[in-house]
């Protein structure tokens, strides 16, 4: 058995070349869990209606911003296909359209600023909490353009297999 391991450890396409990939990726991830994580616990410590306008305003905003996260991510399998045929001169323009794409959402997420008062009102929460969701969702909209434009340019590295 360890025999085994230590062959795929080793050879191409192995685990050691799945994890070069893999972790930095992982950290990644970890890092944004951690930074979720501790921005909760300042809100906190602050007061019970900013942690409860927290979670309906960050909701809202990710759900906006999958569509973007997910289209920009497909970057990674374009890159890889085209870095695998030796077709380098294809990869630069797959990440423009994912950075065109960032651009896009973070555009619609400006635009959705000025609408924040009127669709936290419809929800119908306390108004205290209704206030802390506006200014919390705009202020997570300001940030649209450059989290999503950090998924396709993830995607660039680790389709060339440099994460």
């Amino acid at each position: 058995m360890v025999g085994f391991l230590a062959k795929r450890w080793a050879c191409e396409g192995g685990y050691r070349s799945v994890l070069s990939i893999a972790v930095p990726l992982i950290l990644s991830t970890g890092a944004w869990s951690i930074l979720h994580f501790v921005d909760r616990m300042f809100l906190t410590w602050y007061s019970p209606e900013a942690i409860a306008a927290a979670m309906p305003a960050g909701m809202l905003n990710f759900t906006i911003m999958s569509l973007f996260l997910g289209t920009a991510g497909y970057v990674t399998t374009f890159v890889a296909q085209y870095h695998g045929s030796g077709q380098h001169q294809r990869i630069g323009p797959v990440l423009w359209q994912g950075i065109y794409i960032a651009v896009a959402g973070g555009i619609l997420h400006l635009l959705l600023i000025p609408l924040a008062g009127p669709i936290f009102r419809f929800v119908g929460h306390e108004p205290l909490v209704q206030e802390y969701e506006i200014v919390y969702f705009q202020v997570l909209c300001l940030g649209a353009t450059p989290a999503i434009a950090s998924s396709a340019i993830a995607g660039f590295f680790s389709g060339r297999g440099k994460a």
